[in-house]
């Protein structure tokens, strides 16, 4: 709760929607930064990811989370990851949490219910997102990973995908539009994109260089890629690697296809670079595999990624921008839409190649993954990308809070 001392500063909360891992982290990175002499921040996040934020110095209070599972259940089904129930559940807890701590600006990382409940309560609501979902983006959607689509032929699936997806995001909708409606609020137009970008200030945390930012309303900025590690120490055999040696860094990160790990770390086993491999909760048995397969529940990312020649993730927004921003191509394998959206800047910007983790084998990873370490155009187009992110995510989200309090 704030204190006599706080009503100086700006008071700022925080909410970490709990449907993957990436939400806090990036409440985290960009709150870094925020100097503790002019704001007071707490976060708000699942207790299931309370201990990332150990090392935080802002306090934190528990959120009411939808569980990840469950998001990732109705995610891979095609089913609207909320049903309006837990929406209303969602703006009760809101609300509460909005009138103990009486902030002077929300911040919500894929807290969609904040549109709701911040605007009832009149408080300046920023929202983080990414810039693919933005209607001032729009392109024809990508081909995810879908258990009715899996066994087509690519070129048929994106054919059907397509003709449905305009029904298929208005039916994702719902929810929240009959959320809006009950708590007297216009409608959206069943538009799943206003829906993620509904806020009074949207800030996309991702690489502006990888969009037209010719076309964003005033109120739309780009923090540029937000960075963040775990709090987790480095494994035993850290200190058995040569350091001269490059490596090849594997994450399939909290969202990526956790059956996959295995197909992949054999394919990659193939190319002689040590594997550093992050589980995120995963199972792998590597026996059989080569002895230089190292394997750890969670890696510091940022460390990983200055010691790689080639990063392999889930094609999402966090992994890509570690990379890049060390200058390293990415081999993106895409499960969720969002995924394979943000793969799709990927592989335009020629920073990186994807595969499908419905297609994938293990020799297509290994032919796409020689391909990215041989051929020097990614490498140089990763590092010049990279070079280019200056001032830092946190030091314009900064900034950013400081109009807003100025401007009310």
């Amino acid at each position: 709760m704030p204190t006599s001392s706080d009503h100086r500063k700006i008071r700022v909360l925080a909410f970490a929607e709990g449907a993957t891992l990436a939400h806090t982290a990036r409440i985290l990175a960009l709150s870094a930064a925020l100097p503790e002499q002019e704001f007071s921040l707490t976060i708000a996040c699942s207790p299931r990811f309370q201990w990332a934020l150990k090392d935080s110095a802002w306090p934190s209070v528990s959120l009411d989370c939808q569980a990840p599972e469950v998001f990732a259940r109705r995610l891979a089904n095609g089913l609207p990851i909320y049903t309006h129930r837990v929406l209303e559940r969602y703006v009760a807890q809101d609300a509460q949490l909005i009138d103990e701590y009486a902030p002077d600006i929300i911040v919500g990382d894929f807290r969609i219910s904040l549109g709701v409940s911040a605007r009832k309560r009149g408080i300046h609501y920023l929202n983080l997102t990414n810039a693919y979902w933005s209607p001032n983006f729009s392109a024809p959607p990508p081909l995810p990973s879908l258990p009715l689509l899996s066994l087509l032929p690519i070129k048929l699936g994106e054919k059907l995908f397509r003709s449905t997806y305009p029904l298929a995001t208005k039916l994702h909708a719902i929810p929240m539009e009959k959320l809006r409606r009950k708590h007297g609020m216009p409608s959206l137009n069943h538009d799943l994109g206003r829906v993620y970008c509904d806020a009074d200030t949207v800030a996309f945390c991702d690489l502006p260089e990888l969009y037209d930012k010719r076309v964003l309303p005033p109120n739309h900025h780009f923090l540029g890629p937000v960075l963040w590690s775990p709090p987790v120490p480095l494994p035993a055999w850290w200190s058995e690697v040569d350091t001269r040696q490059p490596l090849i860094y594997v994450t399939l990160g909290s969202s990526g296809d956790k059956r996959l790990l295995h197909k992949v770390v054999t394919g990659l086993a193939t190319l002689g670079y040590p594997l550093a491999v992050a589980r995120a909760g995963a199972k792998l048995d590597t026996t059989g595999l080569a002895a230089n397969i190292l394997v750890a529940d969670y890696l510091p990312g940022d460390m990983m990624c200055q010691r790689a020649v080639l990063v392999v993730c889930n094609g999402g927004a966090p992994t890509t921008q570690q990379a890049l921003a060390a200058g390293k191509p990415v081999l993106c394998i895409p499960h969720n839409l969002d995924q394979y959206m943000n793969t799709r800047r990927i592989e335009h910007a020629r920073v990186g190649l994807s595969l499908r983790s419905d297609r994938v084998s293990h020799e297509s990873i290994e032919r796409v993954a020689r391909k990215l370490i041989d051929k020097t155009i990614f490498t140089q187009q990763a590092f010049a990308l990279g070079q280019s992110q200056v001032p830092s995510a946190s030091q314009v989200f900064t900034s950013l809070l400081r109009k807003i309090a100025q401007s009310a």
